[in-house]
């Protein structure tokens, strides 16, 4: 079985040459009730491998009346984790390509009061983030693909192929206190070749 992705779009934000390289890119944060809509773009070396608080893309922010959202995009080659959601009511995270993350492709540990949507992803070859900064403020993160903080998250028909050193997902601990939410709300999706 073999996963095609396009990385390639019209519209690229990116780090210098040099992140390239070094995997020390720049960072997009969004805070305070702000809101992100991308679609159509392509993300690249961004993150810095060696700050976990310098994620490629941070979203922080808690709102109740927009929605946010990054579809039909790609994002490659980032040197610290892909994209972490800590707050976001209305969050949509949909039909991109994940490739060559560092660590994770996808962190939600946002409150279950939030209803994120992860739909028709495809993340390949996330890289082992053993090596990066752990923050005290988030529980352990194993390398995985899409990394869940809890099984309140729709979470529907994502592909996660070739993590090195993890597994496609992962369901942290907190999840087994809401008995049955997982089987609703986590459908569809396939992981194979992670190793």
């Amino acid at each position: 079985r073999a996963e095609i992705g396009l990385l390639s779009h019209n519209v690229i934000i990116q780090g210098d040459q040099g992140a390239a390289y070094n995997q020390k890119g720049p960072i997009i944060r969004v805070k305070d009730k702000g809101r992100i809509q991308v679609e159509g773009a392509e993300f690249r070396f961004l993150g810095n491998k060696d700050n976990m608080v310098v994620m490629a893309i941070w979203l922080e922010e808690e709102q109740a009346d927009t929605i946010s959202f990054i579809k039909n995009s790609s994002l490659h080659h980032f040197g610290n984790r892909g994209i972490l959601v800590k707050a976001g009511q209305k969050l949509s995270i949909s039909n991109n390509v994940f490739y060559k993350m560092t660590g994770n492709g996808i962190i939600m540990n946002s409150e279950e009061k939030y209803p994120s949507n992860i739909r028709a992803n495809l993340i390949l070859q996330t890289r082992d983030g053993s090596t990066l900064f752990q923050d005290d403020k988030l529980p352990p993160l194993s390398t995985a693909g899409i990394w869940l903080a809890h099984g309140g998250y729709n979470v529907y028909k994502n592909i996660v192929a070739g993590t090195e050193k993890g597994s496609g997902f992962y369901i942290h601990d907190l999840w087994k206190e809401r008995k049955g939410v997982l089987g609703r709300r986590f459908i569809g999706n396939v992981a194979h070749g992670n190793f």
